[in-house]
């Protein structure tokens, strides 16, 4: 850069503003109904409806940093009409939401609240998921547009921001914020949700909506299948031809073999029946399988009981009726003149049977004991449940036609088994597929595998593609029976009635005034399991070792042994609760805690029953009220009995107490000792306080170890960092922990353990943090706390800087409204080494690029440049050790006034004299570059470089360009330097009457020299100086400059003459004329040194010289006649006229002029002319005009 070009440009780093960051622009709400919303609109009904969009002009752009959204629709009044108005720079676009707050923007928009600004700021910069394969797949050929990099926002954060705006969803750029419940891509109005906001992401991103992506002749549509050959291979396809969803193809689905066929699957004695437009697995063919749901909540044996009730009731009638008639043996009891029977089931005698069934034929026909039988196939005592015969999770129908009863033990460990086996080939399948995409480059199709967290996410948006269907390594049962074997009475000859004496042996014949020795406890009027209650010698009921599965009997607060006045009334109190069985050596955990209000379970006494009773509906259900889950607690069951075989059955709900699931309901199931919980948690109703969760597939249950969660769940704090966390049981306590990555990757380790424990519903997180060496440029050390809890997120700790700032500190902090703040206030910037310089102070802050991850240290602050007659203001800019003081001052010093660009820096300096960006840190140097208006003296005055010192001196250095001046006037000079007079030249001559006549021509001469110089003019003056201005009085300047001096020289030939005849009769009448220039005009210039010093100012001294070697041009212009008077005769000649060129004479000839100039300040000019040398031609007058006359007279 040249000296005078300017001042430095400054690096492009903006100066931080004393406290604080640069400002933001500012989030605003867009006008309902504009011309966005009718497009997105528009568009989305179409895809919704599956039309393909037509080619399209390219939507209008919108500022990304803008929301879009559609608000609550308001009927136009009577003077409303639309107006088009053109788009503003930063909007909103909403979609309308319900019961909208007040205080939303309204129709025509306006700046969202600052709440909402900040809030979105902090999700656009966490992570947050993409748009599921499926929606993208069936979305995307409509819209036209590569949705690869849309963001799904739901959660908490996401609700509060929708709700500020009165949106159900609203779009900032390529990030779609879902309000409660509003992302749902399996209903149309779900799906038109999400296609509207899509369509808002184009807009934003000015992109075209169109009917398809064409690719160019160079390039090729982005990968979307990824397959491994084979018949034990897979194939992820992203967007399957024809299909709205993406594809998985796996290679095999694995069946049990039971009753006579893979479970499933047709040909075998149970008859599978799939749901609405899915098909039957078949045993080694293709099997494909759409999503399937979550698992409807009911009880499938009340579905099984009723079904049969309504279609095979009376088949069973006629063959029980049958049997008991051809029993022979079979007692009765009368009661309301109708015959009661008691059955048995064969295979125990009446003594050890533990379940009987009582009522009259057409009551047993409809009971639960007969159409639910709890037999072996040999009728032996066994546990069945109903089950169906085509699993749901393969697309099995929920109703009574798809099932049939199975061995409890196998049924429940087989749905888990085939459940876990899809898992495990999807989750392979999933893993392969990111490998294979990361070998091939393919970044896109890895994102959107990315996406998917695990395989029951697939499983719910995917289509699952089975290569073939064969039996797996499972267990089998020939424990079932079928709605077929049920109908006929196939099972009733495992049951026989009761005779007289073993209705009166087992209670069953009530006796008056007798006291029983035992009383028979049912679950069901109609009777079932029974439990015999031993009767002690003092009339008190003593309590069993077991009662029914699932219920334990804590104490027996009241007993009344049936009389015959107080028959049907209330025999017992029992004080119950829910337990496990007993598994191994070891009691598992206690999952139910009863309330001290809790109430007692009832027996009532039958007279059916002889001397027993049955426990009330209405009491057991009571019992169950105000009972504690312990896990999260309480538990409403709406619905509790016994079943007849002896098991507790509830359905109910937990509604969670705990701060991690607040509010949450969860069902629970009660199946004997077995508690059911399957419910996967909502992502969005995990709550663990400021920490987010973005994506979770958590799902809770119980096990033979109790209570437990599993899966896993992402986490996120703002500006923080993002962690991973997975759910384990441990030591009774469901524990979800992981690991929390730091955003302050620079922190060495930067993550911290995270751990949540459900017992103490309490999120814990601390640890103590160094600073990685080399991690953050700028640092030298430092120690930084982070802990997570519930009730907030702290951050705090100090980093000590290095380099220039070495001293100083940054101080570490975090609060929701602001975010992490990293930063030093006004910190001293040493300046010891910087002339001139000081009150250096600068704001530092450490930040993250939201590009690429990486911190820095920057900032920026103030200086005073305080040089005598130089102040000003230095602006500072600090990176990550670097250093940059950069300003502009005024100069007003000595001979000097101007201005001077000072930079001062620890960076690399380039051969322009400017710092490096990015280049090597140093040591601090200081330098500066201007220009300034120089005057010394009267005379000397222009402009110069400036030059700012290392050791704070300010130097004029470079040429100073002075305007041209005259030093003197013109000075003349006039000499003679030949006079003559000439000979006669005769021109004529004749003999006239013998007189002779003759004509003679005359001529003199002068010659005089002129010559002149000036006036003296000083042209393109350059001096060279080197001024300290602090000492100007040492400065010296030399240079060179252009003394111009206009010169001339002359020689004037004067030519007089006439003409004589010598005769005194003789006459010549007639004019000569001769004429003669010589001279020269020259400029005579000559490069000069000039010089100023303080005692003699600025002087020049020259010698100049001005030659010539010229030529006379003589010419004539005459006429002459001439004659000769006799008296006689007149005689007359005339010559001429004549006017030509005689000739031209040199160029021997040589004349100049050389004379010395001095000039200074001080004494002004020392010309004089005594010093003036003339170089002159000597003259040959004679032969000067005998030349021309010769010429002449030819």
């Amino acid at each position: 850069m040249a000296a005078s070009a300017g001042p430095i440009a400054k690096p492009k780093t903006p100066i931080l503003a004393r406290g604080g960051l640069t400002p933001q622009a500012k989030l605003s709400v867009g006008a309902v109904n504009d011309h966005y919303e009718r497009e997105a609109d528009r568009i989305a009904d179409r895809v919704v409806q599956g039309v393909p969009l037509p080619a399209s002009s390219p939507p209008p752009v919108i500022s990304g940093l803008s929301a879009q959204r559609a608000t609550i629709p308001v009927p136009p009044g009577p003077e409303q009409t639309e107006e088009k108005v053109a788009p503003p720079e930063k909007r909103a676009q909403r979609a309308p939401a319900e019961n909208a707050p007040a205080s939303i923007p309204g129709e025509k928009g306006g700046a969202a609240p600052r709440s909402v600004e900040s809030a979105v700021q902090r999700m656009k910069a966490s992570t947050a998921p993409s748009l599921d394969p499926g929606t993208r797949a069936e979305i995307e050929p409509h819209i036209g547009a590569d949705l690869s990099r849309v963001r799904i926002h739901t959660g908490s954060a996401a609700e509060t921001a929708a709700a500020a705006l009165g949106a159900r969803a609203f779009t900032v750029g390529q990030d779609i914020f879902f309000g409660r419940n509003q992302y749902d891509t399996a209903s149309g109005e779900g799906r038109r949700l999400v296609a509207h906001e899509l369509v808002h992401t184009v807009q934003q991103t000015g992109g075209t909506v169109r009917a398809q992506r064409l690719p160019d002749g160079n390039s090729s549509a982005p990968m979307t299948r990824l397959e491994q050959p084979g018949v034990n291979g897979w194939v992820v396809d992203l967007a399957p031809a024809g299909a709205t969803r993406p594809e998985m193809t796996l290679p095999a689905l694995e069946l049990p073999m039971v009753a006579s066929a893979l479970k499933g699957t047709a040909g075998g004695e149970a008859i599978p029946v799939a749901d609405a437009n899915r098909s039957l697995p078949v045993d080694g063919a293709e099997f494909r399988l759409d999503p399937v749901g979550e698992r409807p909540e009911g009880r499938a044996y009340e579905t099984w009981l009723t079904h049969l009730r309504e279609t095979s009731a009376s088949n069973v009638e006629t063959a029980l009726t049958a049997q008991i008639n051809a029993q022979g043996t079979a007692a009765s009891v009368t009661r309301g003149g109708d015959a009661v029977y008691v059955l048995r089931r064969v295979a125990a005698a009446a003594t050890t049977s533990s379940n009987f069934l009582v009522g009259t034929v057409p009551e047993l026909a409809r009971s639960d004991g007969i159409l639910r039988p709890m037999l072996g196939p040999q009728g032996g005592d066994s546990q069945l449940d109903i089950d169906h015969v085509l699993e749901l999770q393969l697309g099995g129908k929920d109703a009574a036609d798809n099932m049939w009863m199975l061995a409890s033990s196998f049924n429940r460990s087989v749905g888990s088994a085939i459940n876990n086996r899809i898992n495990n080939s999807i989750r392979e399948t999933l893993q392969n597929a990111r490998t294979a995409a990361t070998s091939q480059q393919q970044t896109d199709f890895e994102n959107q595998l990315a996406a998917v967290a695990n395989p029951k996410a697939v499983r719910r948006a995917w289509t699952l593609r089975f290569r073939t269907v064969h039996v797996g390594n499972f267990s089998t049962t020939t424990t079932f029976w079928t709605q077929s074997q049920i109908a006929a009475g196939a099972h009733l000859h495992f049951f026989t009635a009761l005779t007289e004496s073993e209705l009166v042996e087992r209670g069953f014949r009530f006796q008056a005034g007798v006291t029983p020795t035992h009383i028979n406890v049912f679950p069901q009027p109609q009777g079932g399991r029974v439990i015999r209650f031993a009767v002690d010698s003092n009339g008190s009921l003593e309590r069993p070792a077991f009662f029914y599965t699932g219920i334990e009997i804590i104490s027996i607060e009241e007993f009344s042994p049936p009389t015959n006045e107080g028959q049907g009334g209330i025999i017992a109190r029992l004080m119950v609760s829910q337990t496990r069985r007993q598994r191994g050596s070891r009691r598992t955990d206690n999952l139910f805690e009863r309330s001290e209000e809790a109430q007692p379970v009832m027996v009532q006494h039958d007279a059916r029953l002889g001397f027993g009773g049955y426990v009330t509906r209405e009491s057991i259900a009571n019992a169950f009220r105000d009972i504690d889950f312990v896990p999260c607690s309480p538990v409403t069951f709406r619905d509790v009995g016994i079943t007849s075989n002896g098991e507790l059955s509830a359905i109910g709900s937990i509604l969670s107490s705990k701060a991690l699931l607040p509010q949450l309901q969860i069902p629970i199931l009660l199946q004997g000792d077995e508690v059911v919980i399957q419910f996967p948690i909502p992502t969005d109703r995990l709550n663990f306080g400021l920490v987010s969760v973005t994506e979770a597939a958590l799902e809770m249950g119980v096990g033979e170890a109790g209570f437990f969660i599993e899966g896993n769940a992402a986490i996120v704090v703002d500006q923080i960092g993002h962690g991973s966390l997975s759910a384990r049981a441990q030591d009774g306590d469901v524990i979800i922990a992981g690991t929390f990555n730091l955003d302050l990757d620079f922190l060495d380790p930067a993550q911290i353990a995270v751990s949540y424990s459900l017992r103490d519903d309490a999120l814990t997180a601390q640890a103590t943090l160094g600073v990685g060496a080399g991690r953050l440029p700028g640092v030298e050390s430092g120690q930084v706390t982070v802990t997570m809890s519930r009730e907030g997120v702290d951050v705090n700790g100090s980093l000590a800087l290095g380099g220039v700032l070495t001293g100083g500190t940054i101080t570490v902090g975090y609060t929701p409204e602001a975010g992490l703040m990293l930063a030093g206030e006004d910190i001293p910037l040493p300046v010891s080494r910087l002339p001139g310089v000081t009150n250096a102070t600068v704001t530092v802050r450490a930040v993250r690029n939201p590009d690429d991850g990486t911190w820095s240290v920057s900032g920026g602050g103030t200086a005073t440049l305080a040089a005598p007659g130089t102040p000003g203001t230095l602006d500072i800019i600090y990176e990550g050790g670097a250093i940059i003081l950069s300003g502009r001052a005024e100069v007003a010093r000595g001979p000097a006034s101007g201005w001077l660009q000072v930079t001062a820096t620890n960076r690399e300096i380039d051969d322009k004299g400017d710092p490096v960006e990015g280049g090597a840190v140093g040591d601090m140097a200081i330098f500066g570059r201007g220009e300034a208006t120089i005057a010394f003296g009267d005379f000397l005055t222009g402009t110069a470089g400036l030059e700012y010192t290392s050791d704070g001196s300010i130097i004029i250095t470079g040429q100073i360009a002075v305007q041209p001046r005259d030093l003197f006037d013109q000075r003349r000079y006039d000499q003679t330097l030949l006079e003559l007079e000439s000979p006669e030249f005769p021109i004529w001559g004749v003999s006239v009457a013998g007189v002779g006549v003759g004509i003679f021509a005359f001529a003199n001469a002068i010659v005089r020299f002129e010559a002149s110089v000036g006036p003296g003019q000083l042209r393109e003056t350059r001096v060279d100086a080197t001024i300290d201005l602090d000492h100007p009085e040492l400065a010296t300047i030399e240079g060179n400059a252009q003394l111009f001096v206009p010169a001339y020289a002359g020689l004037t030939l004067d030519l007089g003459g006439g003409l004589r005849a010598r005769a005194a009769v003789a006459y010549v009448q007639g004019r000569v004329g001769l004429e003669g220039t010589l001279g020269i005009e020259a400029d005579a210039s000559a490069n000069v040194n000039v010089r100023w010093n303080p005692a003699d100012g600025f002087a020049v001294e020259t010698r100049l010289e001005a030659n010539a070697r010229p030529k006379f041009e003589i010419g004539v212009n005459a006429s002459v006649t001439a004659g000769v008077d006799l008296l006689v005769e007149q005689i007359e000649h005339t010559w001429g006229p004549w006017q030509r060129a005689l000739g031209e004479f040199g160029p021997e000839m040589e004349l100049g002029v050389i004379f010395p100039v001095r000039w200074s300040e001080r004494s002004g000019l020392d010309l004089s002319l005594e010093n003036l040398e003339v170089r002159r031609p000597q003259l040959d007058a004679a032969a000067l005009m005998s030349s021309a006359f010769d010429t002449l007279v030819e």
